[in-house]
């Protein structure tokens, strides 16, 4: 439960400094749920912004809907790949040449360009 509450505080926090600067927005690395919630079109569904309640319940949903699928499917995709030779070999071959500086961020960008990387995921 103490992790649960840590997270919905940040969580609450995030929201309260979004609506109290939505403009912050524009500074993020990327677009996010907020920037559809916050920014309702009209004629694309929502015609408000929504409650800071809904805002809550909305980013935990996603919070905790995508943590156990993606955490699952990583350690298959693990398994899977570490138990295979050639698809590890080729795998760490591919990454370390895309990615040399062990220490540098490497967006996801950069990732899907990856050929091999990207089949794999693929299968």
């Amino acid at each position: 439960m103490k992790g649960f509450i840590q997270l919905s505080a940040k969580v609450e926090a995030q929201i309260a400094e979004l609506l109290a600067d939505p403009k912050s927005l524009d500074r993020a690395d990327h677009e996010n749920l907020y920037h559809h919630l916050l920014n309702p079109q009209t004629g694309k569904g929502l015609k408000q912004v929504p409650s800071r309640k809904s805002l809550l319940d909305e980013a935990l949903s996603l919070l905790f809907a995508g943590s156990d699928t993606v955490g699952n499917t990583c350690t298959i995709g693990t398994f899977h790949v570490l138990r295979n030779k050639d698809v590890h070999a080729k795998l760490v071959n591919e990454l370390e040449e895309a990615w040399p500086e062990k220490d540098q961020k490497m967006g996801h960008e950069a990732l899907e360009k990856l050929p091999y990387l990207v089949r794999i995921t693929l299968l």
